[in-house]
């Protein structure tokens, strides 16, 4: 009966210990899990919407290449959404896609075209399409390969005025 009694009490201890250090790990992790399944939710939306997603295929660094084909603006295509009041319709209409390719045999690139012609919209695609590879999500496109990069430049000093109309130039 001692023995019963005693026994239990360093068991309970250890236990409470070992849920203590493990439960410790996950609620470390809980800023992660929130940021995958709000991943998982974008993807969902984005299918629902009409527009495609991609699992890129991971390319070496020295590689130096993105390839993507009609890849889009997500941050349009959910501004787009927000204005249509949540409801999932149709963007692909609303949305135009471009193929995208920067390699070995073009590392620079120049971007032409009127204002308001998508330019910078573009350029956006490709940056955000390029972080969203690098944190292990799938990107605004149909298919994607992108090389891993230690870093993305850019040069928008402020927010677009879209209610101007003139675009980043004329601004």
């Amino acid at each position: 009966s001692r023995i019963m009694e005693k026994t239990p009490q360093p068991l309970a201890r250890a236990l409470k210990e070992f849920v203590n250090i493990n439960s410790r790990v996950i609620t470390q992790l809980h800023g992660d899990f929130l940021f995958y399944l709000g991943a998982l939710k974008l993807i969902d939306t984005l299918k629902r919407c009409g527009l495609p997603v991609a699992r890129p295929k991971v390319l070496e660094k020295e590689k130096r290449r993105f390839e993507a084909v009609d890849i889009y603006n997500v941050d349009l295509a959910l501004h787009l959404l927000k204005q249509s009041g949540g409801e999932p319709e149709n963007l692909a209409a609303k949305i135009v896609a471009n193929d995208f390719l920067q390699d070995q045999g073009g590392r620079i690139i120049i971007i032409t075209g009127p204002n308001r012609g998508g330019k910078t919209t573009l350029l956006q695609a490709v940056g955000l399409a390029q972080i969203m590879m690098q944190v292990g999500l799938y990107v605004p496109a149909r298919e994607a390969s992108i090389s891993i990069c230690d870093g993305i430049l850019t040069h928008y000093p402020a927010l677009e005025k879209m209610e101007k109309g003139t675009g980043r130039f004329g601004e």
